[in-house]
């Protein structure tokens, strides 16, 4: 496994993963880095496909369609997980996104005692979200604050999604938007 410690990636541009791309079963475990910066397409910190990410107080600041991007396809899941992490100031650029971690395909995401604050949107009149979800992807959410983020705090299209013991406070469109399943 790819180890990143002690890191910062700032700066980068390209297409999918402006900061990290990784694709594939050996993913990073990324702890103690700033992620700031950095633009894509998508995931303009972070890109993963159908891998396993682990990150760990960590800071992404800064990063653009979205902060991070995660997608499993039909043949592997991604497993992310990020505990003790800041997103904050990331944007999306397009509509019907996350500003903060987009979620599609076989994604499946824990993050524990993490703070979202202050993501938005540059589209107008589109869904946004601190983290969307679409299709299969599954969400885990535990101990979290979302603050002052422009739309919701999440947004799920998705089978599953749990929060436990989570706080949200001054999101601009509200909390969540039950548009599949409902949250326990």
């Amino acid at each position: 496994d790819l180890q990143i410690s002690h890191c910062v990636i700032r700066d980068n541009v390209g297409d999918l993963g402006g900061g990290i791309y990784c694709e594939g079963f050996l993913g990073p475990d990324i702890t103690n880095c700033t992620i700031s910066g950095n633009g894509a397409i998508l995931g303009g910190g972070i890109t993963a496909i159908s891998g396993n990410v682990r990150i760990t107080h960590s800071t992404l600041i800064d990063n653009w369609a979205p902060a991070v991007y995660l997608d499993g396809d039909v043949n592997a899941s991604t497993d992310f997980v990020m505990k003790y992490c800041v997103i904050a100031q990331s944007f999306a650029i397009w509509g019907e996104s996350g500003s903060g971690i987009y979620m599609s395909g076989r994604s499946l995401a824990q993050i524990e005692f993490c703070t979202f604050d202050e993501n938005s949107i540059l589209a107008p009149n589109s869904v946004n979200a601190c983290i969307y979800g679409v299709s299969t992807a599954c969400l885990d959410l535990d101990s979290s604050t979302f603050t002052n983020n422009t739309g919701l705090a999440f947004y799920k299209a998705v089978e599953n999604v749990s929060a436990w013991n989570c706080n949200f406070y001054n999101n601009s469109d509200g909390n969540l938007d039950d548009y599949a399943s409902g949250a326990d």
